[in-house]
């Protein structure tokens, strides 16, 4: 049995502030280049305290686009949104009959924790479906503008890379 998904949200509201796009070809290494990449744009968007939270959310989404929604050869996308009180990481890739579910994996399993950790660290997610393949995309929170962070410590991590 397949769990249900979360249902799309929609930004109609509030507006997008900021937002940024990148293609990447469907390689594991890849994956880190997509989550520090993300927790990048955070920082350089003011918001470094969910700049952690952020590089877990798109490494999760891209290792799981990689793994199972990537075409042979045909790239994912990422793109990262500042909207509101919300940073968006979105995930993109050519299966639309190859949907996300959550599923309990048993202690010696490597994988298919991805996306219980992305539902316990993001405020929410879903997936939308569409002529080109899916998106998964989650949210997390930020805190209000101004507010104190650890911008030096994340920007460090993130720079090296």
């Amino acid at each position: 049995m397949v769990p249900s998904l979360p249902l799309p949200s929609p930004m109609s509201s509030p507006p997008v502030e900021r937002e940024s796009r990148r293609e990447y070809e469907p390689l594991l290494g890849n994956v880190g280049a997509a989550r520090r990449w993300a927790a990048r744009l955070a920082i350089e968007w003011g918001h470094p305290d969910p700049a952690p939270t952020v590089a877990l959310v798109a490494g999760e989404l891209a290792a799981n686009a990689v793994l199972h929604g990537c075409f042979r050869q045909r790239p994912f996308g990422v793109r990262v949104v500042l909207h509101g009180a919300a940073l968006r990481v979105e995930v993109s890739d050519g299966r639309a009959d190859r949907l996300p579910f959550r599923r309990s994996a048993g202690p010696q399993e490597t994988f298919g924790r991805g996306l219980l950790l992305v539902e316990a660290v993001a405020d929410r997610w879903g997936v939308t479906v569409d002529a080109g393949g899916k998106t998964v995309w989650a949210e997390v929170d930020v805190p209000p503008e101004g507010s104190a962070g650890r911008a030096g410590e994340w920007a460090g991590a993130a720079a090296r890379g």
